[in-house]
């Protein structure tokens, strides 16, 4: 999906190929990983509906 869209992300807009977008997207998790670490929340998403998703943040913050 990111590959296809990368022309609207410039972060990414560079990578010539999936290969170089998963590495750089495994580089990146590791270095924010820290960061990740730290949530105080945790919402575990999959394929269910954005509104599923929004249901599961509210239900967590409140």
């Amino acid at each position: 999906r990111l590959f296809s869209e990368k022309a609207e992300r410039p972060l990414i807009a560079h990578l010539g190929s999936e290969v170089e977008l998963e590495d750089f997207i495994r580089k990146h998790l590791f270095e924010r990983a820290f960061y990740y670490n730290q949530a105080d929340l945790i919402i575990e998403v999959g394929p269910e509906s954005v509104a599923e998703t929004v249901e599961k943040i509210i239900l967590k913050l409140f």
